[in-house]
């Protein structure tokens, strides 16, 4: 289940975004959301968005929901390409 914290990181990475696009509607376009559960984001009426859409939109915000970023592990192929 997602947490009132995890909403909360994910609410402010929209917010941060806000700026990059012409309109509320490009925005909602951009993260994958119709223009009515942004307006619900918008407004603080986040039980009206469901669980699965909160997880679509951190990912596509890349919004880390655990606390902990993932750790590269260090194979061959890593160190070849890095």
């Amino acid at each position: 289940m997602i947490t009132a914290k995890q909403i909360e990181r994910i609410v402010n990475a929209i917010a941060e975004q806000r700026n990059n696009y012409e309109s509320d509607g490009k925005h909602a376009t951009a993260i994958g959301v119709s223009d009515t559960a942004y307006s619900f984001i918008k407004s603080g009426q986040y039980s009206k968005i469901a669980e699965k859409n909160w997880l679509r939109i951190a990912r596509e915000l890349g919004v880390q929901l655990d606390g902990e970023a993932w750790k590269a592990a260090k194979t061959t192929t890593y160190l070849y390409i890095t």
